[in-house]
């Protein structure tokens, strides 16, 4: 019910469509039924600021995480605008102190209590209420007291640590995201076409730019950049996203149908757009 009242909109066609639910909201439907019962009996325009609030509190919740996303992207920290210092899994700024970190994925964490005795997790948080909350098999396993905390180790697999720096070299290089070609190698061999058509008196090929696409195939929205027509159609092909979101003939910057973690200005598909009309 929650998701018909808060999260329904009407696309181009007037079909509705819905964006994706949290499963933690399955534990709150007796809580969520009972508050909607309340606004119900209001009234209907009770019911609508409601819904209104709540779609302006996402949008603004939306609209800071995509300027930290943004400022972070530049390498500037979200809280002072200094320089970050980055490393593979680690982002730190001396200035403020501020940081983000990432946690293994297949080596996991544990925690090490003062009195010597470890609990293994799989994932570690530090919440806000002076709790350490562990993480195994995708539920909380442990809820320790930050005093009783000596400290906190992650364990990194070097398979982790190497599949990161072959991601890192491919986003800092730029790599076509179908064929997984070098950016840098397919402008070289563009260039060289280019002077091949000139001194064969032929009109050279357009100017070569990746092709940039956003889509999100699950909550957040992700980007993708290929070397050609043919690998972004192969790889739509493959891929096909919902019907209801349509990224691949939505413009990115008006939609609100996914978390997102890009502006989404640079799409390609904002370029043909504009060429059509």
């Amino acid at each position: 019910m929650l998701r018909r009242l808060f999260s329904r909109e009407k696309g181009p066609e007037g079909i509705e469509q819905y964006k994706e639910r949290s499963p933690v909201l399955a534990d709150h439907g007796e809580a969520v039924e009972e508050t909607l019962s309340v606004l119900t009996r209001e009234g209907k325009r009770t019911l609508n600021e409601a819904r209104e609030a709540v779609e302006k509190a996402v949008q603004e919740a939306a609209r800071s995480s995509l300027r930290d996303l943004r400022l972070m992207e530049e390498g500037r920290c979200p809280d002072c605008g200094r320089k970050l210092h980055q490393y593979l899994f680690t982002s730190i700024c001396s200035h403020c102190g501020w940081t983000t970190f990432i946690m293994p994925e297949k080596g996991g964490a544990a925690v090490y209590l003062n009195d010597g005795s470890k609990i293994p997790c799989q994932a570690v948080f530090d919440t806000k209420g002076g709790y350490v909350l562990c993480v195994a098999n995708d539920v909380i396993s442990a809820r320790i007291d930050k005093k009783n905390v000596a400290h906190i180790e992650f364990t990194w697999r070097p398979e982790e640590v190497n599949e990161r720096r072959e991601q890192h070299r491919r986003e800092t290089r730029g790599v076509c995201h179908w064929c997984e070609k070098p950016f840098d190698e397919v402008y070289a061999e563009h260039l060289k076409r280019v002077e091949e058509a000139k001194k064969a008196d032929r009109e050279p090929e357009k100017a070569w730019a990746p092709i940039i696409v956003y889509a999100a195939f699950g909550v957040y929205q992700n980007r993708y950049e290929f070397c050609s027509e043919r690998c972004e159609n192969a790889f739509k092909r493959q891929y096909p996203v919902r019907v209801h979101k349509n990224c691949y003939d939505r413009p990115c910057p008006d939609c609100n149908l996914c978390i997102k973690r890009y502006e989404g200005y640079d799409e390609t598909l904002l370029k043909r757009l504009e060429i059509v009309v």
